[in-house]
């Protein structure tokens, strides 16, 4: 955590990967209706924001599919995910806040710097929401059976990781709700003035921090649970049944 301006206060960020458990891939094919992504909540970033990025696997469906299997998809920190041809990672930032403290008499001579930011504030936005997903490339021509099958899962993870992107907009909504429904005062005291103002922004840091941690907290339980409906399930391929040779 960094906030050692005078002026303003921003909270270091902390990235999380949803989407993609460390675990084999469950035998069972995703419904087609993969959930679609909810409406943006009032003040949640779009999801425009999310990038959302390709890795080409050249070769054969069934080679494919041991890929997936054995190492699976890459996220944007360079961790493989096996059994899932998707990974999102979302980066939630606390911005930055200006004030001008007011100087307190402490006990013991001490000198003491106070702020209260008042109700309304919404200090939390997810930076960033990075998105990678497997995209088979044909080691030769397929059948129009086969490639109506691949666009199919490709939009089943595409969709899947746009749902995830949107539980990250949703639990720093959630957050900035629950920061914002009352008013926060912060306090430091020290000898001098430079320490007063690094035990105030001290306390600061902390009551942000607690509430960037429950805000991360909630967005991997979400993902969690969405893992365990079956819309949540990983994408899997019938590479005998509808692309057979290929």
């Amino acid at each position: 955590m960094k906030a050692r301006a005078v002026a303003s206060l921003t909270l270091a960020a902390l990235v999380v990967a949803c989407g993609t458990p460390r675990r084999p891939a469950p035998s069972v094919e995703q419904r087609p209706d993969a959930p679609a992504r909810p409406q943006v909540l009032p003040g949640a970033r779009p999801s425009a924001n999310a990038s959302v990025a390709y890795d080409k696997f050249q070769g054969s469906c069934q080679s494919l599919q041991n890929y997936i299997q054995t190492r699976g998809v890459q996220d944007c920190d360079g961790q493989t995910h096996a059994g899932w041809f998707g990974a999102t990672r979302c980066q939630v930032n606390a911005a930055g806040f200006s004030y001008t403290p007011l100087r307190e008499k402490g006990a013991l001579g001490r000198t003491c710097l106070s702020i209260e930011f008042p109700r309304g504030q919404m200090p939390f936005r997810l930076n960033s929401a990075c998105v990678r997903i497997v995209d088979w490339v044909p080691a030769q021509a397929i059948a129009p059976t086969c490639a109506e099958h691949r666009q199919s899962w490709l939009k089943q993870a595409y969709d899947h990781e746009q749902y995830h992107v949107y539980q990250c907009e949703r639990e720093v909504y959630n957050g900035n709700k629950r920061w914002s429904a009352s008013a926060h005062h912060f306090r430091g005291c020290g000898f001098t003035e430079s320490g007063a103002r690094r035990e105030l922004n001290q306390d600061i840091e902390s009551a942000l921090s607690r509430e960037h941690q429950r805000i991360m907290n909630s967005i991997a339980r979400e993902s969690d649970a969405f893992h365990r409906t079956p819309g949540g399930q990983p994408v899997t391929t019938r590479c005998g049944t509808l692309c057979p040779g290929s």
